[in-house]
């Protein structure tokens, strides 16, 4: 279940701080941290999938904190998402959003 004040608060927080500074913040939602099987099970942290194992952003740990979509299409999914432009080292962060803005 997807905790929509949390999300709405998550996404104001990570867009104040990636006005402030957007270089921390495209590090902190990129870089992957390996975890192990039991975190990667968790049922709403999100996880990637890697050769060797499993890793963790902190935009999963974010997005453990919100919940997970609980049907649809997009059952299981993050709620919090990040927009970015360019690719590479060029690649930046536009915005922090959630699936409910339009709501």
């Amino acid at each position: 279940m997807i905790d929509r004040h949390i999300a709405r608060r998550v996404v104001e927080l990570m867009d104040e701080m990636l006005e402030a500074d957007p270089v921390a913040m495209r590090s902190l939602m990129i870089n992957r941290t390996p975890c192990n099987q039991a975190l990667a099970e968790h049922p709403t942290v999100q996880v990637w999938r890697q050769e060797g194992g499993h890793a963790v952003t902190l935009m999963g740990i974010l997005n453990g904190l919100v919940g997970a979509v609980d049907e649809g299409e997009r059952a299981g999914w993050g709620e919090v998402y990040f927009r970015i432009e360019g690719e590479g080292d060029d690649a930046r962060i536009t915005g922090f959003h959630w699936t409910g803005e339009d709501e």
